[in-house]
């Protein structure tokens, strides 16, 4: 009697290719596995650095930071100079006692000169972790897209300078040849600490008087004031700019 079943048989052939189709599968998760292990230790490795590119940006611009903030009250004491020293100019001018006037402005007229009139600062700014980031093919590790954008935008408005830079210095060496006769004589010395130095009161006072009869340093110191007030306002937008840029740092690391 028979019980109307068919029994099947698997053939040699078919347990062949699904043993080997279960071996490729295998390798295949294997290959999965391996690439997704590479990836996450890629991705882990790219995040070190970049938190350490991060850091050494944090770095270059805390340093711009400090530069900024100390140049900028330089030049907004050397400005506030030499305008005192232009109102003794015009004071001179208009004074119809001038032996007198001499007398009571010498020695704000010494320090003047000696100080404000001769005085330069200029700021000195690092983008070196980004120039390497650039020479090294790298800025793609930085994923903050604005961040990146901000950062090369600051790097080029510092390297592209004060546009008035060479007049700038071409007229502060203008100035100083034309005061460096006087510099000496109306120097505050003092008789006892630079007795080798002091200058006799009468060689003071004819020297002062030269000096103030000299109407082209004041329209000299008069081009470095309005230069120099442009200055400060490039040198004040850097610093904004450079507050903004550690923002963007500080936030990407978490500070």
């Amino acid at each position: 009697m028979t019980t109307g079943k068919t029994t099947r048989t698997v053939s040699p052939s078919a347990r062949y290719l699904l043993y080997a189709l279960g071996e490729i599968t295998l390798v295949v998760i294997g290959i999965l596995i391996a690439l997704q292990i590479n990836n996450w230790n890629e991705a882990r490795k790219n995040t070190q650095e970049e938190t350490q590119i991060l850091l050494s940006l944090k770095e270059d611009l805390l340093k711009n930071k400090e530069n900024l903030l100390w140049t900028i009250d330089m030049e907004r004491t050397t400005i506030w100079q030499k305008e005192l020293l232009i109102g003794i100019f015009e004071a001179y001018h208009i004074s119809a006692q001038k032996e007198d006037f001499i007398t009571e402005q010498i020695d704000s007229l010494s320090l003047y000169l000696n100080h404000g009139a001769v005085a330069f600062f200029r700021e000195e700014l690092v983008t070196g972790t980004f120039d390497a980031l650039i020479g090294a093919g790298k800025v793609g590790l930085i994923r903050n897209q604005r961040l990146s954008r901000s950062m090369a935008e600051y790097s080029t408005e510092i390297k592209s300078g004060f546009e008035d830079h060479d007049s700038q210095i071409n007229l502060q060496n203008i100035l100083f040849e034309k005061i460096s006769p006087y510099i000496r004589p109306l120097w505050p010395w003092t008789k006892n600490s630079y007795s080798t130095f002091y200058i006799e009161e009468s060689t003071k006072r004819k020297a002062a008087a030269d000096f103030l009869r000299d109407t082209s340093i004041e329209g000299i110191l008069l081009r470095k004031v309005f230069g120099e007030r442009l200055r400060i306002k490039r040198q004040r937008k850097l610093l904004n700019d450079t507050n903004a840029l550690l923002d963007l740092v500080e936030e990407e690391l978490g500070t």
